[in-house]
């Protein structure tokens, strides 16, 4: 198992959920469970939140700024790599001076100091480093709460039933959805562009 796509780790999660022991297969399938909730959470926030390189293009216009897939940011304007082509070959001849970029870190954005982006489609290659070298607390407790409610689910083999007694009957519901706080902090972290 990858443990490099964990939001949180296995260490964290086990202190959590309270277990003190080591016990190889319930440590197996909670790895499993934190894997398949971080990439929950990313598909649901579309974004990617551990630090990685990405490579992306994009399509010119009239304004000065671009906006990036991915942040923060963890680069600055003179490692950022920037290429404007219109023939899309992006050679070195193509290549944006460093100190004609000025970068917005946390937010994403992208400003050309040499005017606007200019016309076209993906026709702007812009290479980065994003994420976080730590994962906000926040959103870590938000992955762990998650882990620890399917974890529920999965061994009390509930699946999400809950019944409420009101005078002579019961009712049974299904729950299939997220807890609130988890859905909560999820979507403060959700790319809106």
């Amino acid at each position: 198992m990858d443990s490099t796509l964990f939001l949180v780790n296995l260490t964290e999660m086990k202190g959590y959920l309270g277990f003190t022991d080591d016990d190889a297969d319930r440590d197996n399938q909670l790895g499993l469970f934190i894997n398949l909730v971080s990439s929950l959470c990313e598909l649901n926030t579309d974004r990617y939140f551990l630090e990685q390189e990405f490579t992306e293009y994009h399509n010119g216009s009239t304004s000065d700024r671009i906006l990036l897939h991915q942040y923060p940011v963890i680069i600055d304007e003179s490692t950022i790599q920037v290429w404007i082509d219109t023939d899309r070959d992006f050679g070195a001849d193509t290549l944006i001076d460093s100190d004609d970029l000025v970068l917005d870190q946390s937010n994403g954005i992208l400003y050309y100091a040499g005017g606007a982006w200019g016309v076209g489609v993906r026709h702007i290659k812009v290479t980065y480093t994003a994420g976080y070298t730590v994962i906000p607390y926040a959103l870590r407790l938000s992955v762990m709460e998650a882990v620890a409610f399917f974890w529920k689910r999965k061994n009390e083999k509930s699946w999400g039933l809950s019944s409420i007694s009101k005078g002579e009957g019961s009712i049974t519901r299904f729950q299939t959805a997220l807890p609130e706080t988890v859905k909560e902090v999820w979507n403060r972290y959700r790319r809106e562009r």
